[in-house]
């Protein structure tokens, strides 16, 4: 089963969960943003407490990218700090990890290569500071509008079989996006920074997450500030087809697309149910 279709989804609606999401990750409380029940891949916000260690932690079986939120966590002695990535592949060996601070990071969970006693390294990244360097302009496949927008994207990582990427993916302020285009492959966005304005959904701030499936379009969206999203695609590249044009009204009801099991879940914002 595929994950569904959620847009979008504030990661603070959300309470911390204590229960260890991974081996890997006994003490470490988790706020889970979507998942595939069928493959086990799944995406969350994890939370390590200030001086939490794990020695000899277990592989995991997925692979795993980090984006550090806030704060730093060690991985065999290489530190990610906050705006740093990393990619663990599957078999992954952790000897030992820590978290001198309360540190927030992003992670992605995806089916891997299986590689007995050993990882893919074609799969590693061990470090990489986001915005170390200028990010090249923004290709058409990374949204027809926004690249007509002159966004700017970098390229953190790139499967090696499907070619499906992650990356940041920044706009420059006021900007507007009027084409409802059509995602031609799964895809997931986390706003990292500044506001968008999504077409009858409301307004993203930093935490806003989404996850759109194939052939779901894209409503028009829009911003007043300058907006990082990081972007993970699946199957492939990111990859859009035109629509129609439209525009971006915020004077009805916003109304977010929202699995009922994450409904189910939320404790804040407008859609948290009265308690009973």
């Amino acid at each position: 089963m595929a994950r569904p279709h959620t847009e979008f989804l504030q990661a603070q609606w959300l309470p911390w969960d204590a229960t260890p999401l991974l081996a890997h990750l006994k003490g470490v409380s988790h706020r889970v943003l979507s998942r595939d029940a069928q493959t086990g891949a799944l995406t969350a916000l994890l939370r390590f407490p200030a001086g939490w260690v794990a020695n000899d932690a277990p592989p995991c079986a997925l692979d795993e990218e980090l984006y550090t939120l806030s704060g730093a966590v060690s991985v065999n002695g290489v530190f990610l700090p906050d705006d740093f990535y990393a990619r663990l592949p599957a078999g992954f060996p952790r000897r030992r990890m820590t978290a001198p601070q309360e540190t927030v990071a992003l992670a992605f969970y995806t089916p891997g290569k299986a590689v007995p006693g050993d990882f893919d390294h074609d799969r590693w990244v061990p470090r990489t500071d986001v915005y170390l360097s200028i990010w090249p302009a923004a290709e058409p496949q990374h949204g027809l509008d926004l690249a007509a927008h002159h966004a700017r994207a970098r390229v953190l990582a790139t499967e090696p079989d499907s070619g499906a990427q992650t990356m940041a993916v920044g706009w420059p302020p006021v900007w507007y996006a009027a084409t409802a285009e059509t995602q031609t492959v799964d895809a997931e966005y986390y706003l990292l920074a500044g506001e968008c304005m999504l077409d009858g959904r409301g307004t993203m701030k930093p935490g806003a997450y989404i996850w759109r499936p194939a052939g779901t379009t894209r409503p028009p969206m829009a911003a007043r500030t300058a907006s990082v999203f990081l972007v993970r695609s699946h199957g492939g590249p990111l990859a859009f087809a035109p629509g129609t044009r439209g525009t971006v009204d915020l004077a009805g009801t916003p109304d977010c697309v929202l699995p009922a099991d994450v409904a189910a879940r939320l404790t804040a914002g407008p859609y948290a149910k009265e308690p009973a």
